[in-house]
Parts: C-alpha cells; structure tokens; sequence
C-alpha cells in the first residue's frame, strides 16, 4: 500500500513532477490536478496512480482511495490496485472481489467484498460509492 505521506514524497523526488513520477512499468504517480486538468480543486491536493492512460488508484490526504479500472479487468490492473491501494483484489469466477486483508486489531482476515469501479476504500473497510 502506498500512503498519501509517502506518495507526496515521491512526487517532492520527481525530475519532472509535471510528466509525473514513474513507479513500474507504464505506471506513473501524478498529482490528480495534473493530471485530470487545471482549476478543478474537487481533488484536494489527492494524487493518482496511472496505468498506462487510466487513474486506477486516487490517493486523498483523509487516507481513503478511490478505485477504477476505466474498463480494464487485467491482471496489471489488478495488482497495481492491490500493490497501491489498501487490501488486495482477488479474481473468482471471473468477478472481482476486494478485501482489506488481515486486520490486527480483530486479528482475523476481512471478508470479500464485491469490487466495483469508484469504490472508495480505507484501511480496513469500504467506505462508500464515489458517485
């Protein structure tokens, strides 16, 4: 998972903030203004994990991510959500499910919950549909 404090490090590391901070392969970190367009402050300084043209994860200051695949049900798709955002996506019978994985406070795994395009997620819990 990776935090909002930890993403505003890298974009503060980044050669050229403005062509975003590569991560993987055709994957790339980008402050949600940049890369959505100017003069909208609806993103509240959020930050963006891109997969090749599509903001897969939304990464807000609160701690909670916003999860899209614009269409895209990959493998790719899949593990960046699940190596960036909160939990992991798991595939079964051609659906998508998320989970918030392990919870030490409980001590017991999350149950699967059915994954859709705009979940809004957190630590441990889906929050509510990003409409």
């Amino acid at each position: 998972m990776l935090t909002y404090e930890e993403a505003v490090k890298l974009m503060g590391a980044a050669r050229y903030p403005e062509r975003g901070k590569p991560l993987e392969n055709n994957t790339r970190l980008w402050w949600a203004d940049d890369w959505f367009g100017y003069g909208n402050d609806d993103w509240n300084d959020a930050i963006v994990v891109v997969l090749h043209n599509t903001a897969i994860v939304t990464i807000y200051p609160d701690g909670t991510y916003v999860l899209v695949t614009g269409g895209w049900y990959s493998n790719t798709t899949r593990a960046r959500m699940s190596d960036y955002a909160p939990g992991y996506i798991k595939q079964k019978n051609y659906e998508w499910y998320w989970s918030a994985g392990y919870d030490p406070r409980t001590e017991t795994h999350a149950p699967l919950k059915l994954f859709y395009d705009g979940m809004r997620v957190s630590t441990f819990r889906v929050i509510a549909p990003s409409l």
